[in-house]
């Protein structure tokens, strides 16, 4: 079975699915879990009600064998990330046609679990050896009607094998370093001393030795060069722009521009836009300058860094647009980030204009009631209700398991009747990061989009599509 060689006839395993019942009788394990207790922790879900029932733990003596088969599978080895780069040199076209499925045919296992060419691609992308992947599957390029194609970029050197488990080791020992200033007492003087190839680290009584590795291995990130276009805004503004719109960002989404913010610069405007294909938060300002139109996709990692960094003052951060590149500097930090390659969706093809049924409500007045009723929502699809009727809003949930909330508030409503629904969390997200008092609602119809404002700040916009529930 863990080798996927036979079919899954029928499987209940009782955990993690919402299956709680006191009297189950049987607990089949065909795999050892992690840990002694995990496992009681399992079989102790049997037979709740007292009265007998039985555990069964399907172990061979090849399992331990075939996990570790498992543990090789996603890291492969030198030899065989060497011949992969020696495949995509002579035959790259396949990665566009076919995919990995073409390589995994020729050097894998015909195993579900083998993703040794996957990350093997990885490596060799993190060592700089082949394209990054995201570029090479870009719509925009088109690679696959050049006939001379090459994907591959330099052969991996000894050194790259080399290094691979030192880095891995330095990112390990920088968490090691951070956990330890954590742990000290608040006001702690630290004292570092680096003494062949290691660092001392002492506070008080307190005495810390780690391994470190050369400087000289530290990548280095130049600035871009060619033609660029500056700006400059307040801390407090750029970091209340930014998390206007971090929310609706993407994660891990296969649509890789969506897993960033769109920066757009367009005459004497700097546009911010961030979606997943569910919601869309917008926002802008007015700068000193006039600059030609510029878009740029920043990854969603360096927003998030950014909106931790920047703080509340009236300090300014400058920020230089390059090519294939963002720079940003303010007090003792600069911090550059390379942008993603890829094509915004147009934003406003989403924004609504002209929708008549609208109604303003207090914000903390409908957040609290959507929280209260969301306790009740189906925990997978998160739906809920807005009921519109005249000068009333009722918020509905309910699930699967036949439980319903209600929530009812008086608003100045005397359009058209609406019932629409819409998952909560993102009506949620958006009323947790605005902070003005009053917020606007505006429908067309039960079957499009909602469109979110706020009373005092006119160039903030949000769109959630609906739902059926």
């Amino acid at each position: 079975f863990i080798k996927n060689e036979n079919v899954l006839m029928l499987a209940t395993p009782a955990f993690g699915l919402g299956i709680d019942k006191p009297n189950i009788r049987q607990i089949f394990n065909y795999e050892m879990p992690g840990s002694i207790e995990s496992y009681f922790q399992e079989i102790g879900r049997a037979g709740r009600d007292g009265q007998p029932a039985q555990a069964h733990l399907f172990l061979r003596d090849d399992d331990l064998s075939i996990s570790m088969e498992f543990i090789k599978w996603a890291y492969p080895e030198k030899e065989f990330i060497t011949t992969f780069y020696k495949m995509l040199q002579e035959n790259s076209i396949s990665l566009l046609q076919e995919g990995f499925s073409f390589y995994r045919e020729k050097l894998s296992f015909k195993n579900k679990r083998d993703y040794r060419v996957e990350s093997a691609y990885n490596i060799l992308e993190r060592w700089g050896c082949v394209m990054p992947l995201t570029e090479v599957l870009s719509d925009e390029n088109n690679y696959a009607a050049q006939k001379d194609f090459k994907v591959t970029v330099r052969m991996p050197t000894e050194d790259d094998f080399k290094n691979e488990n030192q880095k891995v080791l330095f990112q390990h020992q920088n968490k090691k370093l951070l956990d330890i200033c954590r742990s000290l007492p608040d006001g702690s003087e630290i004292d570092l001393t680096s003494k062949d190839s290691r660092i001392i680290l002492k506070a008080g009584k307190s005495r810390f030795n780690l391994q470190t590795l050369p400087a000289s291995d530290y990548p280095v990130m130049t600035k871009a060069a060619g033609q660029n276009i500056q700006l400059q805004l307040t801390q407090l503004a750029f970091k209340k722009l930014l998390k206007q719109v971090e929310f609706a960002m993407a994660q891990q989404d296969i649509r890789y521009y969506l897993n960033g913010l769109l920066i757009e610069v367009n005459g004497q405007q700097l546009n911010i836009v961030g979606t997943d294909g569910h919601r869309l938060s917008y926002t802008s300002t007015m700068l000193t300058q006039s600059y030609e139109k510029t878009e740029v996709i920043l990854p969603r990692k360096t927003v998030l860094e950014l909106i931790k960094l920047l703080n509340d003052s009236e300090e300014e951060v400058a920020i230089e647009i390059a090519n294939g590149q963002v720079n940003f500097a303010f007090g003792e930090i600069k911090l550059i980030s390379k942008v993603i390659d890829g094509k915004f969706p147009d934003y406003n093809r989403v924004i609504p204009q002209g929708h008549q049924n609208t109604f303003t409500v207090n914000r903390l007045a409908v957040l609290t009631a959507m929280q209260r009723a969301s306790i009740l929502s189906n925990e997978k699809y998160r739906g809920i209700r807005m009921v519109l009727s005249q000068n009333n809003l009722k918020l509905i949930s309910t699930n699967t398991e036949q439980e319903e909330a209600e929530e009812e508030l008086d608003i100045d409503y005397s359009k058209d009747a609406l019932d629409i629904g819409f998952n909560v969390t993102y009506l949620i997200d958006v009323l947790n990061n605005v902070s003005d008092e009053e917020i606007a609602f505006s429908f067309a119809d039960a079957n499009s989009s909602c469109l979110i404002t706020t009373a005092n700040d006119e160039n903030y916009k949000y769109v959630v599509m609906p739902m059926r529930i």
